[in-house]
């Protein structure tokens, strides 16, 4: 075994025991834990939450869209016609 073959091996096993790591972390056992009625609701609110700050994003997104091509094509337009 030539040393570049042994330092890329080694880079592969790093690689592959690291993400073994990262899933055994983020994938945990059964918690077997109780949900009552306000583990619902406050599932609710993060979802609502959501839908309305991306609906916002966007309403600010669309903003500047519309600021742009006012300001630079419509503008262009109406230099070009003097």
């Amino acid at each position: 075994m030539d040393a570049e073959c042994f330092m890329f091996c080694r880079k592969d096993v790093a690689f592959v025991l690291s993400v073994f790591a990262a899933v055994s972390l983020v994938i945990p056992p059964n918690a077997h834990a109780y949900l009552d009625l306000g583990t619902g609701s406050y599932i609710l609110q993060l979802a609502a939450a959501a839908v309305l700050g991306a609906l916002f994003a966007l309403k600010l997104f669309w903003a500047n869209v519309k600021s742009f091509v006012k300001v630079r094509i419509l503008g262009w337009f109406k230099r070009d016609s003097r």
